[in-house]
């Protein structure tokens, strides 16, 4: 990651299956939220093949934007010809490799969704999460929101992923 915020201004990264990272990296602005709206619209169809209906479909794997990018990578060595750490430390990692849920924790506080809530169907998004396992995310996001209402509908629908009788509390 640090090669490529070094490279590039911008770099995003997704997060569209568990055990996946999809790094996307450009010398132009790239805004996920606006693309998305201006792709879909263009060719619906191609993107429903890939269960992309919505701008929030999308959301749901952003894990960092390039503010975000930039913090995480902070202090990181850079990958060169000489110094390439893809070919000579991953595959030396074995059981130390970072699992699904360290990789949520590690890219959690960057989270570019907080900042991005009023441009979406923020509730859709937080089950979205849920659904895909990423219950920590979602009630971080959630208790995020300032209204105390918003926060526990949020919050219900989260916990409606994995427990239903639970999720009546919230609502």
């Amino acid at each position: 990651m640090a090669t490529l915020v070094d490279v590039f201004p911008e770099v995003h990264v997704f997060r569209p299956i568990s055990g996946a990272v999809l790094f996307v990296a450009s010398r132009a602005p790239i805004d996920p939220v606006q693309n998305a709206r201006a792709a879909l619209a263009a060719s619906p169809q191609d993107f429903a093949r890939y269960g992309l209906l919505r701008v929030e479909d999308l959301a749901t794997a952003w894990v960092l934007d390039a503010e975000g990018s930039r913090r995480f990578a902070e202090g990181a060595s850079l990958n060169t010809d000489d110094r390439n750490q893809l070919a000579t430390r991953s595959g030396a990692l074995g059981k130390r490799s970072i699992r699904t849920r360290e990789a949520n924790n590690a890219f959690l506080p960057f989270d570019p969704l907080r900042a991005r809530a009023s441009e979406i169907e923020f509730l859709y998004v937080l089950r979205g999460l849920a659904q895909r396992g990423e219950r920590v995310r979602a009630v971080d996001l959630a208790q995020a929101l300032d209204d105390p209402a918003e926060r526990g509908t949020a919050l219900g629908w989260v916990r409606s992923a994995d427990s239903p009788r639970q999720a009546a509390m919230h609502f």
